[in-house]
């Protein structure tokens, strides 16, 4: 209570903190912000509206649990895990901005027709309780809501009467199972299901200036002062049926905003088993966030981007043995985007975490580089003081690209900035691919940022076995095939290649192993890169009104699916005043970043050549970050920041994963 109102509450009784208390947990209060709507509009029917606005913090759905070690590695003490929550309750996690995780009730699913229902054959339905509806919490019902103590301060802005908009827990949660509990009857095996949580541009940080947002925020109650910051917690939620547990908290002053979406690893030596829980640790990986709403990096103390490793069972407090590992990157102003881990040969063991930085070394426009983290525990106790390399009596990350050689250019260029998690896999050689997007999109200066971006596909070097890490920068891999210009050709008039491309003009035919095929090209070479567009005046055929865009950027995750990586792109209009823009698709195939010989997302007919689309448009507003089902056919789905839904369907040119057969083992 000392914490909500510290400075305003001068009423007898904490009046003022007790109203805010009400307020948060959603009454109407007399001089507070009215919470009262006109549900529908111009209905004349006024209703309480309690639900705070989740705009980044994407709804995450537990249910039976995933991971299925026990069919993947044969642990198992996994599988009674499985066997007791394969039926729970479904869980819908969402943060919002007003100040809280919420917990709402999916209920419980079953496959096949409602027998409920006599005019509708259904695929499935739910109900809320595991057999009927007859009795339970209603469907969409919040079960609990969770206010990180951190942004205890920050809540009376909610109830001005002037408030305008301020972020909370905005972050989308992360999801993890692990072997980290002592085994009971809510942790079978010891195994859980933990709930990662963070603010994204919530909170407060060390390094904010007040002219860049979320300034540092320091309470002193009974003459102890106390600064809060954005923060990352963990909580367990293995048994929807309780309440949850705080796990722990961490914040730092130099971890700036909370943007960075969390990786989960394990770790074992390579000495045991890999199933071996005697020695095995699980943590937290994640990487600092700027240092105000705007990202600009240009006011406040000066903040090298780091990266985080927290024990995920205990946090980062010693004392109760946990463990914080902290590991600075560069020495210019920076941050780092979503972090993505890897386990490269399916032993258990995570080997490498992906993460980009972005930077401002002075000058416009913003550098981005990509670190790779190599991870190994070869003796027990596994430690994230052996990650990475040896440098200045400190652990560092490596980079695998910072610059590259543009022969149309005919220069050196540097990579874009980029706070999007990376999408990785491995291809039937054993090379290791990385694929990430450049771009921004935090600031009004980004609207019309006009930098020209770029989409990668790159073979690590070190993961793939061809380079031995030395040094920051003795790995690089910057070798890289333009194919921004190729086209793909599957019905050809005349004299016309399977491959056009006039950036590589000996490059003829799409697959083979030479230098003059597509796939042979790129494999001589590092990986591929595409040139996005940059501005453009497009006028609309029917209205014949033009609308100037600013250059297209990737500013969400990539999705790799079958052989295809999926990047949605944004670009901007280009008015400070506008919030709008146009939205794309990129569907390439990973190892040539060209359209494919199948045509995922369509095709065109031109000159009497039917080509492989490689592009296509989503339409108006900013498109999420894309998933793709798989039922009779394929679909890639996409929700617009103008609360439109896209689907379209994709004709993936590999096998998908799917049950083809099923074999029930007795015990």
């Amino acid at each position: 209570r000392d914490y909500l109102r510290y400075a305003l509450d001068t009423c007898a009784g904490n009046t003022n903190a007790t109203n805010l208390i009400n307020f948060i947990r959603g009454d109407e209060i007399a001089g507070l912000r009215t919470r009262m709507l006109e549900v529908p509009v111009g209905s004349g029917n006024f209703k309480v509206w309690k639900l705070g606005d989740p705009i980044h913090s994407t709804p995450t759905v537990v249910s039976a649990p995933k991971a299925r070690y026990d069919l993947a590695f044969g642990d198992a003490t996994y599988t009674a895990f499985y066997a007791k929550y394969r039926n729970r309750r479904q869980v819908v996690y969402v943060g919002a901005n007003d100040g809280m995780l919420h917990a709402f009730n999916g209920g419980y699913y079953h496959k096949g027709d409602d027998p409920t229902t006599t005019t509708t054959v259904e695929h499935g339905w739910y109900t809320k309780n595991p057999t009927d509806n007859s009795s339970g919490l209603s469907l969409g019902a919040e079960l609990w809501s969770f206010i990180p103590q951190e942004l205890l301060p920050h809540l009376q802005w909610l109830a001005r009467t002037d408030y305008t908009h301020v972020y909370y827990v905005d972050l989308k949660p992360t999801i993890a199972e692990a072997r980290i509990f002592t085994p009971d009857a809510d942790h079978p095996g010891g195994w859980g299901t933990v709930l990662i949580g963070g603010f994204r541009m919530g909170g407060s940080c060390g390094n904010c200036a007040a002219g860049s947002g979320a300034p540092p925020m320091t309470v002193t109650i009974g003459g102890v002062p106390r600064t809060f910051y954005s923060a990352y917690f963990a909580l367990d939620v293995t048994n929807p049926e309780v309440d949850p547990k705080l796990l722990w908290v961490f914040s730092d002053s130099g971890l700036g905003l909370t943007t960075s979406y969390p990786a989960v690893a394990r770790m074992n030596p390579k000495t045991d088993s890999p199933i071996d829980p005697t020695n095995e640790k699980w943590y937290v990986i994640f990487g600092s966030g700027p240092n105000g709403y705007q990202a600009d990096l240009s006011a406040g103390p000066a903040q090298t981007a780091k990266l985080y490793t927290v024990d995920l069972k205990n946090g980062p407090k010693i004392a109760v043995g946990g463990s914080l590992t902290t590991m600075s990157i560069g020495s210019w102003q920076s941050f780092m985007g979503h972090v993505v881990a890897v386990d490269k040969d399916s032993d258990w063991r995570t080997d490498v975490a992906y993460s980009v930085r972005t930077a401002h070394d002075g000058a416009l426009p913003w550098r981005g580089k990509l670190y790779r983290l190599t991870m190994g525990c070869a003796i027990a106790p596994c430690s994230p003081t052996n990650w990475g390399i040896a440098n200045g009596g400190n652990r560092h990350p490596t980079e695998v690209i910072d610059t590259f050689f543009d022969a149309t250019l005919g220069t050196t260029v540097e990579v874009g900035p980029s706070a999007s998690a990376p999408a990785v896999t491995l291809d039937d050689t054993d090379k290791m691919w990385v694929f990430f997007g450049t771009g921004r999109y935090f600031s009004n200066a980004d609207k019309v940022d006009n930098t020209i971006q770029r989409l990668f596909g790159i073979k690590d070097s070190v993961l793939s076995g061809t380079c031995t890490e030395t040094s920051i920068f003795g790995c690089h891999d910057n070798d890289l095939v333009d194919v921004t210009n190729a086209v793909i050709c599957i019905v050809c008039s005349g004299t016309t290649n399977q491959v056009t491309d006039p950036t590589n003009p000996g490059v003829t035919t799409f697959n083979g192993t030479g230098t003059t095929s597509m796939m042979g090209l790129v494999a001589s070479k590092d990986g591929w890169r595409i040139t996005m567009p940059g501005p453009v005046n497009i006028t609309d055929p029917v209205t014949l009104v033009t609308t100037s865009y600013a250059a297209e950027r990737s500013v969400v995750n990539p999705t790799l699916v079958a052989g295809t990586i999926f990047f949605p792109t944004f670009a901007p209009a280009n008015d400070f005043c506008a919030s709008d823009g146009a939205s794309y698709l990129y569907a390439l195939f990973y190892k040539t970043g060209t359209a494919s010989t199948a045509p995922v997302i369509g095709t065109t007919t031109s000159s009497g050549n039917t080509n492989v689309n490689a592009k296509t448009a989503l339409g108006t507003g900013l498109a999420s970050s894309g998933t793709v089902h798989c039922g009779q056919g394929c679909s890639y789905n996409t929700q617009m920041s103008t609360g439109a839904f896209r689907q379209g369907n994709v004709q993936l040119e590999a096998n998908y994963s799917r049950y083809i057969n099923w074999v029930h083992q007795r015990d």
